[in-house]
């Protein structure tokens, strides 16, 4: 984590991109589609003082994507609705763009019926690991 890049998609608090943060990134850019949770965000990242090493985006992930001006991460948060395939597409999104740093890691929360797919010549899960009801997957470009 030292000195990396890092995105969370589906922000929610902020919590995944601030615990980065906590531990050395040296940039967290924090996306969530509710103005309500944009807002919340940037209320804990002024509370916190880490303001300037936070970029805050109030969008749905499609459009954060597609932007010109995004640099890749090292490492991406995925915490979408379980019941959504946001997770996926996103991952695959992200590697298709190239949006992911060599060597760097996109973790998907999800429920821990339905593990996220490889996706032959892009993406393969490199590990899962079950919390209860929850399970946390490991993607890595392949």
């Amino acid at each position: 984590v030292p000195g990396s890049r890092v995105l969370d998609l589906c922000s929610g608090s902020g919590n995944l991109g601030f615990e980065a943060i906590s531990r050395g990134a040296a940039h967290a850019v924090l996306c969530d589609q509710s103005r309500s949770a944009a807002e919340l965000i940037r209320r804990n990242a002024d509370k916190l003082g880490i303001a300037d090493r936070v970029t805050i985006v109030c969008s749905d992930y499609r459009q954060l994507l597609l932007r010109s001006d995004i640099e890749p991460f090292d490492i991406v948060f995925l915490d979408p609705p379980y019941e959504s395939d946001l997770a996926h597409k996103a991952a695959v999104m992200i590697l298709q763009r190239n949006l992911l740093k060599e060597g760097g890691l996109i973790a998907i929360e999800h429920d821990a019926e339905h593990v996220p797919l490889p996706v032959a010549g892009l993406m393969r899960i490199r590990d899962t690991r079950r919390y209860g009801s929850v399970r946390l997957s490991f993607a890595e470009r392949e």
